[in-house]
Parts: structure tokens; C-alpha cells; sequence
């Protein structure tokens, strides 16, 4: 059988499951062909969940981890599953990486997770940034902590340099 063949479920066939976006959460336009594949299961050295036959004596499949997975449970009826971004966050992914190209710098909150976004390319802060890195062109990355994270305290970011979070996610271009 081909890797891209797809064993039809007894019960279910070919087991087709609604994808939701793996950052946002928000409905996404892909739909998952399961066929058999209808357990989740967890990596005990990485964390990821995957869904997977049983039983399985499987390894996990992020690149450089292989550790053991472990049977959480079978899925729901109906349940969606986090498969890939959205239309709305690939065109943010695209924006990102084109302001990182231009000398922006990719950002992140340690405290929170979802605070995310890239500074601004010729921002004194992302030049400030690639400077101390020793890296003027290419993709360079800085975390901030709750206390200094440009979304949890707009205040402390020059106003030129802030581009609005509309959406109330702290993801933006800063």
C-alpha cells in the first residue's frame, strides 16, 4: 500500500473530520481523511498529540524527537481537529516574514504565549535588536518577559513604531 493510501475506517469510512486553525482556533477550510485513524495520541518526550491507529507501538513524528507515543483516547464524534492555519493567520505568517526580510525582527512574550508579532524593520528597538545579535540580515528573534513585552505594556514601545492590534490578540506588527 502507497503512504498516501488511505484504509477506510469499519465503522466511519473514510473518516472525514472538520480542521480548525492551530493558532487562532478559528475554522479552517481543510478537511482531514482519517480512514482508521481515530485515537489521539500524545509524545511522552515532546508533548504533541497525533492521531493514530490502535494500538500502536508508534514514534513520534516531529522532526528530531522520536519519542514513544502514548493512547489518550478515541475521538468524538464530530470533534475537529487543530490542522494547520487559517487563511487569516497564513496571510499574518506572510506579513511577518516579509517585515522580518526587510530588517524586522521576530518577537515573542514569554508570560504570554499568544503575544506574538515582529518589530517593525528601522524601529530604533529592532535595530537595537540586530545589533546586539550580531545578525543585520536574515531572521533574527527576541522574547520579551511579561514585564517588558510590547503587547502587555504598549507604553514602554515608541508610538511611531506600534501598529495597532486590531484584532485584541496581542499579535501584531510592532
Amino acid at each position: 500500500m502507497a503512504r498516501d493510501d488511505i484504509t477506510l475506517h469499519p465503522e466511519l469510512g473514510l473518516n472525514p473530520r472538520l480542521t480548525t486553525c492551530t493558532r487562532c482556533g478559528a475554522d479552517s477550510s481543510s478537511i482531514a481523511l482519517l480512514g482508521i485513524r481515530n485515537s489521539m495520541y500524545t509524545c511522552e518526550t515532546c508533548g504533541c498529540h497525533t492521531v493514530e491507529t490502535k494500538p500502536t507501538a508508534a514514534r513520534c513524528h516531529v522532526p528530531g524527537c522520536r519519542g514513544r507515543l502514548h493512547y489518550e483516547r478515541d475521538l468524538h464524534a464530530g470533534e475537529k481537529l487543530p490542522m494547520g492555519l487559517c487563511d487569516k493567520c497564513e496571510g499574518e505568517d506572510k506579513a511577518f516574514a516579509d517585515e522580518v526580510a526587510a530588517g524586522g525582527v521576530y518577537w515573542r512574550c514569554v508570560k504570554e504565549p499568544n503575544h506574538h508579532g515582529v518589530l517593525r524593520a528601522g524601529s530604533s528597538l529592532a535595530s537595537a535588536v540586530r545589533k546586539s545579535s550580531g545578525i543585520a540580515t536574515g531572521p533574527v528573534g527576541v522574547e520579551f518577559t511579561g514585564d517588558d513585552c510590547p503587547a502587555c505594556h504598549p507604553e514602554l514601545v515608541a508610538p511611531s513604531d506600534i501598529s495597532p492590534d486590531t484584532e485584541g490578540d496581542g499579535r501584531s506588527l510592532v
